[in-house]
């Protein structure tokens, strides 16, 4: 490039300068003006070709490790204070509240300090107020909003047949399906032979296993999970109308 093109592409630019009021060239062009003409060509020229710097990234979103648990799939935990249900996993969108005292079924999907569930609503809580124990109370006991449902009868092997010897003293109550079973002054408890139990209102089934009513050793109603059978064995019936 000859002297006479830089001169003309100096001018240029410090009449762009000129012209432009802002940051950038505008402001720098009186003390480029001093300078001659080549160191004007030169740093101009720099100005006028430097990149537009790019904006930051903007920061990742904040992501939760989960994993399942499929042991915890459908089982229940009770709430001992009113826990919030969540639509995310950040916690950020409250969809509902879990009564203290009440019940929660679980996905078996779980965080750090959460957990998904999908009764009474889908969503997510913290896991700080979930105990074992279904109702969130003393093992067994009704936290309130668990109604009674239909009548069923526990099947007697002298009415139903020895098919049901296994029932003869009666069936084991669990506070949760299948694991921590009940007890009264350190013996088992659940309901007699051929005794009359509830179902919940709406039912709680949990595969094989029944959410009832029952009368306990202790000669109180109490509430909790019993085998409904397996195979074509129901060890339930209906109750005799006459009763």
């Amino acid at each position: 490039m000859n002297y006479k093109n830089l001169k003309r592409i100096s001018c240029a630019l410090l009449f762009a300068a000129t012209v432009n009021t802002g940051t950038g060239l505008g402001a720098s062009a009186s003390a480029i003006a001093g300078q001659n003409p080549d160191q004007q060509t030169a740093q101009l020229l720099a100005q006028a070709q430097s990149p537009t710097p790019s904006p930051a990234p903007a920061a990742p979103a904040a992501t939760t490790t989960l994993s399942e648990r499929t042991d915890y799939i459908g089982t229940c935990r009770g709430t001992t204070a009113a826990v919030n249900i969540y639509e995310d996993t950040q916690l950020t969108r409250r969809v509902g509240t879990v009564a203290a005292r009440s019940s929660v079924t679980l996905t078996g999907i779980l965080g750090n300090g959460i957990a998904q569930i999908r009764t009474p609503s889908v969503g997510w809580i913290q896991t700080t107020n979930l105990v074992t124990n279904c109702t969130g109370g003393n093992p067994g006991d009704n936290p309130g909003n668990v109604q009674r449902g239909e009548c069923r009868r526990l099947r007697d092997p002298d009415v139903d047949g020895a098919g049901y010897e296994s029932l003869r003293f009666g069936l084991r109550a669990y506070d949760n399906p299948g694991t921590t079973p009940q007890t009264y002054q350190g013996s088992s408890d659940g309901p007699a032979k051929g005794a009359r139990i509830f179902l919940t209102k709406p039912s709680q089934t949990n595969g094989k296993w029944i959410r009832v009513f029952y009368t306990s050793v202790s000669g109180r109603e109490r509430l909790g999970w019993i085998s409904g059978g397996t195979g074509t064995t129901n060890n339930l019936a209906n109750c005799p109308t006459n009763r």
